[in-house]
């Protein structure tokens, strides 16, 4: 019998982009190399998983993401660019300390209570949880640029994501 499962990380990439786009309302892409999409964009990218606790009866983990925005625009000045990426930064943390229990609106990850089999259609249709914890772990104003990347005006922040997941499962 094959084993069940759900697709935690996809989960919190899908609801991350939809965090994004419905906050800042510009595009989200999961490019792996640079590629310049417009004047300003997100790019998000899994990271890392690690265990943080272990029971008989489930899983927890922390799951990493890398986000960088991406801001290409000239003739950079302290009220044009640094007052601005400053604002996307404090804006993107805070909007994290809102989310800290993210839920998407297409209910996409029904995982936490999904297995108690007696009422699975009940709490099925009532739960809808993504991650827990979330929170914008790092902010680098001055991150390592790749050879792509290095380009003239290109101004980018890169986000440290992290998030909590349990997962239930008998």
């Amino acid at each position: 019998m094959a084993i069940q499962f759900t697709n935690a990380f996809r989960e919190i990439l899908d609801t991350l982009k939809e965090i994004l786009t419905n906050e800042f309302k510009i595009s989200v892409h999961f490019d792996k190399d640079f590629e310049a999409q417009a004047s300003q964009y997100f790019n998000i990218s899994p990271e890392v998983v690690s265990t943080v606790t272990r029971s008989s009866g489930s899983t927890t983990r922390e799951y990493s993401v890398n986000i960088r925005y991406y801001l290409i625009k000239g003739n950079y000045e302290k009220h044009s660019h640094i007052d601005y990426l400053t604002s996307v930064a404090e804006r993107m943390s805070r909007l994290f300390n809102d989310k800290r229990n993210a839920t998407s609106t297409n209910d996409l990850f029904k995982g936490v209570l999904a297995t108690f089999a007696d009422s699975q259609n009940t709490f099925d249709s009532l739960i809808a949880y993504t991650f827990h914890d979330g929170r914008i772990e790092e902010v680098n104003y001055q991150p390592t640029l790749t050879d792509k990347e290095n380009i003239e005006n290109v101004n980018v922040l890169d986000f440290t994501f992290q998030a909590i997941v349990t997962e239930v499962y008998l």
